[in-house]
């Protein structure tokens, strides 16, 4: 008979794999509870908030979106906050988060509830759920902001914060200069503010939110340095010098001229901003200047020379003087300089002129010759007339035309007043016959002119008088007329050595005599051809004038008739036998009736 291998099972096996079968079991149907009880709760909370969810105090836990949002609407109209604090330096302001078009965004925020639980993994969300049971889940409110309702509160609030900028100013006209220095400005930078607001948003509604200034340059920033240029330059004292022969003068810069002269402008520097800065105008300076000129200048005085008409030599009548001329760029150079660098002296700088005429140049001309010659006749004239030819006449007596000069007759004849020495006689003003001081002076001219066409000398300006005068003919043609400042005569030395002019009245024959020296050979001789007349007309009846100053009945002629013609003269010059110019002289006068004064009626 065989024997079995299976050993017996003991008790204690048998035992523990009923426990571990229990235990499986138990496990199973843990599992199974489980399941079923996390299906459920999914089931229930699919579509709502998952719990322990809350936002800004609100529970939300098993909400559905829209139930969220009603409870947030809610606790937003019952508790939200209310306002927000802005603040610029020490200064804040407390504003209504409605004022500034902030509020919660519901619908985002019920979304970020809502993907609590919702939006990992299975295992993410189960433990996130857990997690919000044992702890509960806080969400922040996200936050809109409504621009259009921003940018107006703002801008309502820079009325208090915004301040305008303020130039920098200069006044020079005063006694002293003044200045105000720049006020820099400040505006509130609207849209820089909701930028920045919405950016702290974005991380939840800030405590404090700081503003955005924004400085505001003034368009000129300063001023006190012209100011005080101004002032230097007027506190400056600088005197101009000029010494002669043992005389000092000076003359002091004023206060007032400087004042004159500043002149400000505004000039940007490097730094892209303007500045007032002072100018020195040179003009006020200049004008200063040229009152000091004016009284220092003064002109060559040629002197005199007198011809002995025995020896023919020449000796001083009347002696030179020295002119004096300021330069007066150069000292109103040197008065700038002086004012922009200091107090100081400046010295004048004047040009001393020498004149031609001297002891030891009259001397070395020796003998001299006589050039050409001119004359002209008035006996008969009245006593007036007769002084004022010799008055006339002693103005060019010695008179030295230097070798190349140009001579003008109105240069030497001075004022024609009766304090100078003239006297009244007839003369015609217009188309009437007038008393008037300097009548016959035209004598003078006239014999000039002679003595300068008959020495072969350029005849620079010369006028015919528009009448014929019985003084000058005969020749007719060969009168001169001047009427200072306008008419004049002029004759050009064109000889390499000077002329010395002398003129000889003779009141007792009643001749006038202009002679020409020089110390050297005139080298020309000089012929009239004419005079030719023609375009003649026949003077117009005579002229009778009240004259209160004659006596009743007397009747006194003052001028002649004197048919109207035009004279044409030719002055030949020659050298030897040679022609070298034919000149032709023109002179148109006008018919002219004869004139009579009479006294009253008896």
């Amino acid at each position: 008979m065989g024997v079995s291998g299976r050993l017996p099972e003991s008790p204690h096996s048998t035992a523990t794999q009923r426990f571990l079968i229990g235990v499986l079991l138990g496990l199973l149907v843990c599992l199974t509870a489980l399941g079923t009880s996390a299906l459920a709760w999914q089931q229930h909370y699919a579509g709502r908030v998952a719990p322990g969810v809350w936002v800004a105090g609100v529970p939300l836990e098993g909400l559905t979106p829209s139930e969220a949002e009603a409870a947030l609407q809610q606790a937003w109209d019952r508790v939200g906050p209310r306002h927000l604090t802005l603040r610029d330096g020490d200064r804040q302001w407390v504003v209504p988060l409605d004022t500034l078009g902030i509020g919660w965004d519901l619908s985002a925020t019920v979304r970020a509830a809502m993907a609590v639980g919702h939006s990992g993994s299975l295992w993410e969300n189960w433990r996130i759920r857990l997690s919000g049971l044992r702890e509960g889940v806080a969400v922040p409110p996200l936050w809109t902001l409504d621009e259009a309702r921003c940018n107006l509160a703002l801008r309502q609030l820079a009325r208090e914060i915004d301040q305008p900028p303020r130039s920098a100013t200069l006044e020079l006209g005063g006694a002293f200069p003044q200045s105000q220095p720049a006020v820099y400005g400040r505006e509130l930078d609207v849209d820089a503010t909701r930028e920045k607001l919405r950016q702290a948003l974005a991380a939840g509604l800030p405590p404090v939110l700081e503003l955005e200034i924004r400085s505001l340059t003034p368009t000129v920033v300063d001023g006190e340095a012209a100011r005080e240029r101004a002032e230097k330059l007027l506190s400056r004292q600088v005197v101009v010098t000029f010494d002669e022969d043992g005389t000092h003068y000076t003359w002091s810069l004023g206060r007032e001229t400087v004042a004159a002269a500043l002149k400000p402008r505004q000039e940007v520097g490097s730094d892209g901003q303007s500045r007032w800065v002072v100018d020195l105008d040179p003009a006020p300076i200049a004008a200063w200047v040229q009152t000091i000129a004016d009284q220092i200048n003064r002109p060559v005085v040629e002197g005199r020379v007198r011809v002995d008409p025995k020896t023919r030599r020449a000796s001083i009548s009347i002696p030179s003087r020295t002119g004096r001329e300021v330069n007066t760029e150069e000292a109103l150079r040197r008065v700038l300089a002086a004012l922009e660098g200091g107090s100081g002296t400046v010295e004048l700088p004047v040009e001393i002129q020498q004149p031609n005429i001297t002891a030891e140049e009259v001397a070395r001309w020796g003998p001299l010759n006589l050039l050409s010659e001119g004359v002209s006749y008035f006996k008969g004239s009245d006593p007036g007339r007769k002084q004022n030819i010799v008055t006339g006449s002693s103005r060019y007596d010695g008179v030295v035309v230097p070798a190349g000069a140009t001579f003008s007759f109105n240069r030497y004849i001075g004022p024609i007043t009766l304090a100078e020495g003239w006297a009244e006689a007839y003369v015609i003003m217009g188309d009437r016959t007038e008393l008037g001081a300097g009548g016959g002076i035209c004598q003078v001219a006239t014999t000039c002119f002679r003595a300068a066409f008959f020495g072969g000398f350029p005849i620079v300006e010369r006028f015919p008088h528009p009448y014929r005068v019985s003084w000058y003919e005969p020749p007719v043609g060969l009168d001169a007329t001047v009427f200072t400042p306008w008419t004049d005569f002029k004759f050009r030395n064109d000889l390499s050595f000077p002329i010395i002019i002398q003129p000889e009245p003779n009141t007792t024959d009643g001749v006038l005599t202009f002679r020409f020296y020089g110390p050297g050979e005139l080298g020309r001789t000089v012929e009239m051809d004419g005079p030719h007349v023609d375009r003649e007309t026949k003077a117009p009846p005579p002229i009778y004038e009240d004259d209160p100053t004659l006596e009743p009945g007397e009747v006194k002629q003052v001028d002649w008739a004197h048919d109207g013609l035009r004279a044409i003269v030719y002055r030949i010059i020659k050298q030897g036998d040679t022609v070298i110019a034919r000149e032709r002289f023109v002179s148109e006068y006008k018919a002219w009736p004869a004139r009579f004064k009479r006294g009253p009626q008896p």
